[in-house]
């Protein structure tokens, strides 16, 4: 699934024109008020809600940011793969893992990938928005 949106340019607070944010959550109804409520703050949102969606727009697309869940599918910690994809991609993104799970070894796991940003759920849609600005170099 697919939330576009243009993005705005211009003045201060307001998403400059850059690649898209993907967005890998398997919780349908969370994956889609996050790709909304970024889409309202300027940003393009390609989201998807399985691993191997999100691997192969990262084979053939340029994103700025990627956000995923770790628990994908709800069956181990599949997003470690989507984690893997990013690495591997040639313009590699910044990385931001949402999780339900965040204990001290997943902290650790993740950061030894390379995560960007590790938010905690539940997170309001505003908290996550302040850290994608920040990610994306966004003041508002």
């Amino acid at each position: 699934m697919q939330v576009s949106g243009e993005q705005k340019s211009g003045a201060a607070g307001q998403v400059t024109s850059r690649a898209p944010v993907l967005l890998v959550e398997d919780d349908e109804a969370l994956g889609m008020a996050v790709a909304r409520y970024l889409q309202s703050a300027g940003y393009t949102v390609h989201f998807v809600s399985e691993r191997e969606q999100a691997e192969a727009l990262l084979t053939h697309n340029t994103y700025s940011l990627v956000m995923t869940d770790l628990a994908l599918t709800r069956v181990g910690f599949a997003g470690l793969s989507v984690l893997e994809a990013v690495n591997a991609s040639c313009n590699r993104p910044k990385v931001l893992v949402l999780t339900g799970h965040a204990t001290p070894d997943v902290a650790v796991t993740v950061g030894a990938i390379g995560v960007d940003a590790f938010v905690r759920k539940p997170v309001t849609l505003r908290e996550l928005g302040h850290v994608v600005d920040r990610l994306q170099g966004v003041q508002r």
